[in-house]
């Protein structure tokens, strides 16, 4: 009887386990483009000022690899988001084609642009990019605000951002 009840508690413990590691693997897998565009369609929406995320896609391409998406709103007024994937050349120099920007900063003439930094949860390292900055400036309250598109040439991924700190 003591037997019976450590197989039944064996198969619990091991289906359980199992059961764990899809939800795992559903969460993480990127490969769902439709459950991801929906995420990243509703976090756009709740970004107050429009006008700043312009720049962001309508859609995430199909091609697309690695999504991450970022949204996280302050206590006090701030903002930050972004988007960013692996894509191919063509569609990133499509991308950098469409805009004039007020500055373009490579990694090796950074001077530590704040305004980036500020969106990274910790996994963005700010010197493997080339900021490619649509605009940024300071309101009257002296709430600052940068918005652009970031490039990391080493593995073709691009970077969509808005960020408005407190």
């Amino acid at each position: 009887m003591k037997q019976n009840w450590l197989r039944i508690g064996l198969v619990i413990i091991i289906l359980s386990i199992l059961f764990l590691v899809f939800i795992v693997i559903k969460v993480t897998n990127n490969s769902n483009i439709s459950e991801v565009e929906k995420d990243y369609q509703k976090s756009l929406k709740y970004i107050t000022n429009q006008s700043r995320i312009k720049h962001f896609p309508e859609k995430i391409p199909e091609d697309a690899r690695n999504i991450k998406i970022y949204k996280d709103a302050g206590y006090f007024g701030s903002e930050k988001i972004y988007l960013k994937f692996i894509t191919n050349k063509q569609y990133i120099q499509n991308e950098l084609s469409k805009y004039d920007f007020v500055e373009v900063e490579k990694p090796e003439e950074r001077n530590r642009n704040l305004e980036f930094l500020s969106l990274s949860p910790g996994n963005i390292s700010l010197y493997a990019y080339n900021l490619y900055i649509i605009k940024k400036g300071c309101n009257e309250r002296k709430r600052c605000y940068s918005y652009g598109i970031a490039v990391n040439n080493e593995i073709n991924e691009i970077l969509y951002y808005y960020s408005s700190p407190d």
